[in-house]
C-alpha cells in the first residue's frame, strides 16, 4: 500500500522527505500519524526495506535503549522528589518567616502606639511646663511689686 509521509519524525528510509511517497505492506505503529494514504495513481518514491530504515527519528540517531530511558525516567522521577521535597521545606520556610514578619508588625505597631502615647504626654508636660513657667513668671513679678512696696513702705531711717 501506498502512504505518503507528512512528519518527519519517524524511521523513513534514508533520504525521504515530506511529500514523499512510500510503499510499504502495511502501516508500522511507528508511522501511524505521521503518513496518509496516497492519492490512487501516485507512484512509490521508496519502498520499506528494513535495511534502508534509519533508526531514530529520522536525522541518523538510533533511539536509546528501553532501559536506558527508564533508567532517565527514574532519575527524573528522584529528580522531581528531590525538589519537591526542597521547595515543600522552602515553603515552610516562607511561612515560618511570614508568621514571624507578621509578629514583628504587631510589635512595631505597640511600639509606635506606645511611641505616640509617650509623645502626646510629653507635649500635655510641656504645655503644662509652659503654663507653669508663665505663672511663675507672674509670681515673681508680683513679688518683685510686693517688695518694691515693702521697700517703700518702710520708714526712712533716722539714721540709727
Amino acid at each position: 500500500m501506498l502512504y505518503e509521509i507528512k512528519v518527519l519524525k519517524a524511521p523513513w528510509p534514508k533520504g525521504a522527505k515530506v511529500g514523499d511517497v512510500i510503499d510499504m505492506p502495511y502501516l508500522p505503529a511507528w508511522a501511524e500519524g505521521k503518513c496518509s494514504i496516497a492519492l490512487d495513481g501516485t507512484k512509490a518514491d521508496f519502498t520499506l526495506d528494513r535495511s534502508d530504515v534509519v533508526e531514530g527519528d529520522g536525522a541518523g540517531a538510533a533511539p536509546p535503549p528501553v532501559d536506558a530511558i527508564n533508567a532517565q525516567v527514574a532519575d527524573l522521577q528522584r529528580q522531581l522528589s528531590e525538589t519537591e521535597g526542597r521547595a515543600n521545606g522552602l515553603s515552610d520556610t516562607i511561612r515560618r518567616l511570614l508568621d514571624e514578619l507578621k509578629e514583628g508588625v504587631s510589635d512595631a505597631y505597640v511600639a509606635e502606639k506606645k511611641l505616640a502615647d509617650a509623645e502626646a504626654a510629653k507635649a500635655l508636660l510641656l504645655k503644662d511646663k509652659a503654663a507653669a513657667d508663665d505663672e511663675l513668671k507672674q509670681l515673681r513679678e508680683k513679688l518683685a511689686t510686693a517688695d518694691a512696696a515693702l521697700a517703700a513702705a518702710k520708714p526712712k531711717g533716722n539714721g540709727k
